[in-house]
Protein backbone atom coordinates (compact mmCIF):
# COMPACT_ATOMS: atom_id res chain seq x y z
CA UNK A 1 0.00 0.00 0.00
CA UNK A 2 2.67 2.28 0.53
CA UNK A 3 4.33 1.64 -2.53
CA UNK A 4 1.35 2.36 -4.42
CA UNK A 5 0.47 5.75 -2.27
CA UNK A 6 3.71 6.61 -3.07
CA UNK A 7 3.49 6.43 -7.12
CA UNK A 8 0.10 7.52 -7.52
CA UNK A 9 -2.11 10.68 -6.85
CA UNK A 10 -4.99 10.59 -3.69
CA UNK A 11 -7.70 10.52 -6.03
CA UNK A 12 -6.40 7.45 -7.29
CA UNK A 13 -5.64 5.56 -3.85
CA UNK A 14 -8.94 6.78 -2.69
CA UNK A 15 -10.60 5.39 -6.00
CA UNK A 16 -8.25 2.24 -5.79
CA UNK A 17 -9.61 1.39 -1.72
CA UNK A 18 -13.22 2.38 -2.26
CA UNK A 19 -12.97 -0.47 -5.11
CA UNK A 20 -11.65 -2.96 -2.83
CA UNK A 21 -14.01 -2.32 0.26
CA UNK A 22 -16.75 -2.25 -2.22
CA UNK A 23 -15.61 -5.77 -2.83
CA UNK A 24 -14.48 -6.49 0.91
CA UNK A 25 -16.93 -5.20 3.02
CA UNK A 26 -20.19 -7.38 2.05
CA UNK A 27 -17.75 -10.56 2.12
CA UNK A 28 -17.24 -10.15 5.81
CA UNK A 29 -20.71 -8.14 7.03
CA UNK A 30 -23.64 -9.92 5.89
CA UNK A 31 -22.46 -13.45 5.58
CA UNK A 32 -21.18 -13.47 8.25
CA UNK A 33 -22.19 -10.80 10.91
CA UNK A 34 -18.96 -8.91 11.45
CA UNK A 35 -18.97 -5.69 12.57
CA UNK A 36 -16.87 -2.93 10.59
CA UNK A 37 -15.31 -1.28 13.45
CA UNK A 38 -13.56 1.15 11.33
CA UNK A 39 -11.59 1.94 8.21
CA UNK A 40 -8.19 2.53 8.49
CA UNK A 41 -6.38 3.61 5.56
CA UNK A 42 -6.05 0.14 3.88
CA UNK A 43 -7.23 -1.86 6.73
CA UNK A 44 -10.67 -2.79 7.57
CA UNK A 45 -10.73 -3.58 11.50
CA UNK A 46 -13.71 -5.86 11.83
CA UNK A 47 -15.17 -7.55 15.34
CA UNK A 48 -17.11 -10.59 16.05
CA UNK A 49 -19.32 -10.77 18.60
CA UNK A 50 -19.43 -7.64 19.94
CA UNK A 51 -22.81 -7.72 21.93
CA UNK A 52 -22.01 -11.48 23.12
CA UNK A 53 -24.25 -13.10 20.46
CA UNK A 54 -22.14 -15.05 18.26
CA UNK A 55 -20.76 -18.12 20.16
CA UNK A 56 -19.38 -19.05 16.90
CA UNK A 57 -17.64 -15.68 16.36
CA UNK A 58 -14.16 -17.24 15.80
CA UNK A 59 -15.71 -19.71 12.70
CA UNK A 60 -17.32 -16.51 11.69
CA UNK A 61 -14.12 -14.25 11.97
CA UNK A 62 -12.16 -16.85 9.93
CA UNK A 63 -15.44 -17.63 7.11
CA UNK A 64 -14.99 -14.28 6.93
CA UNK A 65 -10.97 -13.68 6.30
CA UNK A 66 -11.23 -16.45 3.64
CA UNK A 67 -13.96 -14.69 2.26
CA UNK A 68 -12.44 -11.49 2.31
CA UNK A 69 -9.38 -12.55 0.13
CA UNK A 70 -11.75 -14.13 -2.64
CA UNK A 71 -13.76 -11.21 -2.78
CA UNK A 72 -10.69 -9.32 -3.53
CA UNK A 73 -8.64 -11.77 -5.34
CA UNK A 74 -10.77 -11.44 -8.98
CA UNK A 75 -10.25 -7.61 -8.73
CA UNK A 76 -6.52 -7.53 -7.18
CA UNK A 77 -6.11 -9.62 -10.89
CA UNK A 78 -7.55 -7.26 -12.64
CA UNK A 79 -5.68 -4.63 -11.51
CA UNK A 80 -1.92 -6.16 -11.04
CA UNK A 81 -0.40 -2.66 -9.84
CA UNK A 82 -2.53 -2.68 -6.99
CA UNK A 83 -1.56 -4.07 -3.27
CA UNK A 84 -3.31 -6.91 -2.07
CA UNK A 85 -4.83 -7.55 1.58
CA UNK A 86 -3.28 -9.72 4.37
CA UNK A 87 -5.83 -10.64 7.10
CA UNK A 88 -4.82 -11.17 10.54
CA UNK A 89 -7.51 -12.99 13.47
CA UNK A 90 -7.09 -13.06 16.72
CA UNK A 91 -9.95 -14.26 19.74
CA UNK A 92 -9.87 -13.36 23.17
CA UNK A 93 -11.25 -10.56 25.60
CA UNK A 94 -11.47 -7.28 24.52
CA UNK A 95 -13.31 -4.18 26.35
CA UNK A 96 -15.94 -2.09 23.73
CA UNK A 97 -15.52 1.18 25.07
CA UNK A 98 -16.02 5.02 24.04
CA UNK A 99 -12.35 6.65 24.25
CA UNK A 100 -11.96 10.07 23.52
CA UNK A 101 -13.17 13.98 25.01
CA UNK A 102 -15.42 16.08 23.73
CA UNK A 103 -14.95 17.15 20.10
CA UNK A 104 -13.34 13.77 19.25
CA UNK A 105 -14.73 10.42 20.00
CA UNK A 106 -15.15 6.95 18.98
CA UNK A 107 -16.61 3.70 20.18
CA UNK A 108 -13.91 0.73 19.37
CA UNK A 109 -12.63 -2.24 21.12
CA UNK A 110 -9.26 -2.29 22.77
CA UNK A 111 -7.46 -4.26 24.59
CA UNK A 112 -4.31 -6.77 23.78
CA UNK A 113 -6.13 -9.04 21.99
CA UNK A 114 -6.50 -6.11 19.19
CA UNK A 115 -2.81 -5.09 19.24
CA UNK A 116 -2.01 -8.83 18.54
CA UNK A 117 -4.61 -9.16 15.70
CA UNK A 118 -2.79 -6.23 14.35
CA UNK A 119 0.79 -8.14 14.79
CA UNK A 120 -0.63 -11.09 13.63
CA UNK A 121 -2.13 -9.47 10.38
CA UNK A 122 1.92 -8.02 9.56
CA UNK A 123 2.89 -11.58 9.38
CA UNK A 124 0.32 -13.11 7.02
CA UNK A 125 1.11 -13.26 3.33
CA UNK A 126 -0.38 -11.33 0.95
CA UNK A 127 -3.52 -13.10 -0.04
CA UNK A 128 -3.51 -14.71 3.03
CA UNK A 129 -5.02 -15.03 6.27
CA UNK A 130 -3.24 -14.81 9.73
CA UNK A 131 -4.50 -16.69 13.01
CA UNK A 132 -3.05 -16.50 16.53
CA UNK A 133 -2.96 -19.26 18.53
CA UNK A 134 -6.63 -18.33 20.50
CA UNK A 135 -8.50 -18.58 17.19
CA UNK A 136 -7.01 -21.74 16.07
CA UNK A 137 -7.89 -23.61 19.03
CA UNK A 138 -11.43 -22.67 18.45
CA UNK A 139 -10.95 -23.80 14.83
CA UNK A 140 -10.70 -27.73 15.55
CA UNK A 141 -12.02 -28.47 11.74
CA UNK A 142 -9.67 -25.53 10.15
CA UNK A 143 -7.11 -26.23 8.14
CA UNK A 144 -3.63 -24.66 8.97
CA UNK A 145 0.04 -24.45 8.44
CA UNK A 146 2.63 -22.57 10.63
CA UNK A 147 4.01 -19.32 9.46
CA UNK A 148 6.48 -18.95 12.62
CA UNK A 149 6.81 -17.38 15.80
CA UNK A 150 5.80 -13.78 16.10
CA UNK A 151 8.02 -12.13 19.41
CA UNK A 152 6.17 -9.13 20.06
CA UNK A 153 7.95 -6.33 22.16
CA UNK A 154 7.01 -5.87 25.35
CA UNK A 155 5.45 -9.45 25.66
CA UNK A 156 7.85 -12.03 27.68
CA UNK A 157 5.91 -15.02 25.74
CA UNK A 158 6.31 -15.25 21.37
CA UNK A 159 3.39 -16.48 19.94
CA UNK A 160 3.11 -19.29 17.07
CA UNK A 161 0.92 -17.73 14.36
CA UNK A 162 -0.53 -20.14 11.42
CA UNK A 163 -1.81 -19.72 7.83
CA UNK A 164 -5.69 -20.52 7.32
CA UNK A 165 -6.13 -22.51 4.13
CA UNK A 166 -9.24 -23.42 4.44
CA UNK A 167 -12.12 -24.30 7.40
CA UNK A 168 -14.23 -27.91 6.43
CA UNK A 169 -17.48 -26.50 7.74
CA UNK A 170 -18.61 -22.76 7.28
CA UNK A 171 -20.01 -20.63 10.35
Amino acid sequence: FTAFSETHEPDEVASMLNEYFAAAVPAVVAPYGGDVDRIIGDALMVTFNKRGDQPDHAHRAAGAGLALQKATLDLGNHHPEWPRFRVGINSGHVSVSLLGAEGGRTHTIVGDTVNIASRIESTAPTGGVAIGPDTKALLQDAATTPIGTLHLKGRQEPLQVYLLTSLVREP
